[in-house]
């Protein structure tokens, strides 16, 4: 237990170090990247994830950083020059250790991602359509019918739990449902 904790503290500290590096580089307000699919799973995510990449960013991390929040917003514009902030704080998802952005600024999208008087119905219905395929892996496993997966996401939801907060525990079910089935 003790080696994982070190293990967690050692990547905590040289994402500091990196985003202390990236804050001294970063004169903007704004910085511009592409969006790109990546395997993340080196930092502990997963393949296919929506980040940025940018010169400004550190080779360390691949040059990239996750889209934390406007996933469901940009999901669609891979490829695309969009504008980005990081995020400072290193308060993350269990497990996903590198930098952390928001998109705030491409040429096609305008609107807010979610706008405050979304339901949570209607975050539900987004969630499970922009995940679809874990979904689906997900219920593939024994135990896991697409009705309860989608309960298990609900009260998610009604906890106020970010989307990114979803998607890593789903991420954690479908290794769990894996390891028990090897």
């Amino acid at each position: 237990m003790k080696i994982e904790e070190e293990k967690k503290e050692n990547q905590i500290k040289v994402l500091d170090k990196v985003l202390k590096e990236i804050k001294k580089r970063d004169n903007k307000k704004l910085l511009y990247g592409t969006l790109v699919r990546a395997d993340i799973r080196k930092y502990g995510g997963w393949k296919n994830a929506l980040c940025v990449k940018s010169n400004i960013l550190s080779a360390r991390y691949d040059n990239l950083a996750f889209v934390e929040i406007g996933y469901q917003k940009y999901k669609d514009n891979v490829n695309e020059n969009v504008g980005f902030k990081i995020n400072y704080d290193t308060e993350f998802v269990e497990g996903l250790v590198m930098p952390f952005c928001k998109v705030v600024w491409n040429n096609k999208v305008n609107e807010k991602i979610y706008p405050k008087e979304e339901s949570i119905d209607d975050r539900l219905k987004n969630y499970l359509e922009s995940n679809k395929g874990r979904i689906e892996e997900l219920s593939t496993y024994p135990g896991y019918s697409y009705s309860n997966i989608k309960s298990l996401i609900g009260e998610r939801l009604k906890l106020n739990q970010r989307s990114i907060h979803i998607t890593a525990y789903l991420n954690q079910l479908i290794s769990d449902a894996e390891k028990q089935n090897d």
